[in-house]
């Protein structure tokens, strides 16, 4: 197992989940998650789903656009798993619970411009990722169908 890589994926994923880097509880948790369960590394992943993670990894913006695309159209994604599994081990451990835990003090117009925005913001982001990658979602099903018939 390539712990530099899960390393380097625990980076993105938190600075995308909650804006700062992992400390090294996190970072141990998250490889300690993945020796113990063939969850997050089957083999038999479909290609797409490989594809997913490799360049989930490359930015936080990159991550935002495989979130949003695999929130919607492949629920049941390694890389979800993954989201999943790290916002569990952010969310129970000291200092990074505090980013999920603690509520935003603000005024209620306030807040309803944020939902707005990020609702706004949410719904160009699932369009870009549509549009970016459901083309190769169509390309790797296509080349598994081929691949199966010879």
């Amino acid at each position: 197992m390539d712990f530099s890589a899960l390393n380097d994926e625990c980076h993105v994923f938190a600075y995308y989940l909650i804006n700062q880097r992992p400390n090294g509880y996190v970072l141990n948790k998250y490889r300690d998650a993945h020796r113990a369960s063939d969850a997050f590394h089957n083999p038999d992943t479909n290609p797409f789903d490989t594809f997913l993670v490799s360049i989930s990894t490359t930015s936080p913006f990159v991550t935002k656009l495989v979130d949003s695309y695999t929130s919607v159209f492949f629920r049941r994604s390694v890389v979800r798993k993954k989201m999943v599994l790290l916002l569990a081990i952010i969310e129970s451990c000291a200092p990074t619970h505090s980013h999920l835990d603690s509520p935003d003090p603000c005024a209620k117009t306030t807040l309803w411009i944020r939902m707005v925005r990020r609702g706004i913001a949410s719904v160009l982001t699932l369009f870009l990722s549509m549009v970016l990658l459901m083309p190769f979602q169509l390309i790797f099903a296509i080349r598994s169908r081929f691949l199966s018939r010879a």
